[in-house]
């Protein structure tokens, strides 16, 4: 007489096993995608404060502030004679590099593999700035960020998707 026994056979526990990996590859995949999105923003939300930051220093400390940009990342300076030196003993304003996959560009200047020996953009002592729309972008098909820094200093922070045709405020819903 035989006895049944209970349990399963290799080949279901394989074949079980294959779908769970299939599954967390898709999962995986679904939430990375969204990553670069939250990578892209919080670099644009980041750049916006320390500009900022920027010029509130300026005006309170009375010196006018300078922002370089390149490729890859950006940097704050101030005057030093004739030159301009990077800004080294206040963190927020240490510079800055973006991951690889984030660009940044900057109206009509050309954004080179190095920094500029002198900024783009200032913020004055006198409260004002140099108006500029500094754009950070991860890909053809993620959404846009638009810093826009007016002549009276203040900034504002706008997205764009990639099937929108007009920028939109950052905390607006899409």
């Amino acid at each position: 007489m035989r006895v049944a026994t209970r349990g399963f056979t290799l080949i279901e526990v394989l074949v079980t096993v294959v779908i769970l990996a299939v599954l967390a590859s898709v999962l995986v995949l679904a939430v990375g995608a969204g990553d670069e999105e939250q990578w892209l923003r919080r670099e644009a939300e980041r750049l916006q404060a320390r500009i900022d930051y920027a010029c509130e220093r300026a005006e309170l400390t009375g010196r006018e502030l300078g922002l370089h940009l390149r490729r890859g990342g950006y940097a704050f300076s101030t005057p030093y004679g004739e030159d301009w030196r990077f800004i080294d003993d206040d963190k927020a304003l240490q510079r800055a590099t973006l991951p690889k996959a984030i660009t940044l560009a900057a109206g009509d200047h050309e954004l080179t593999e190095s920094f500029a020996e002198k900024p783009q953009f200032l913020c004055l002592a006198s409260g004002e700035a140099t108006p500029a729309q500094i754009e950070l972008a991860a890909g053809a098909r993620a959404t846009r960020w638009r810093i826009d820094i007016a002549l009276d200093g203040s900034t504002r922070l706008q997205r764009r998707a990639p099937d929108d045709r007009d920028w939109q405020a950052a905390g607006q819903p899409p």
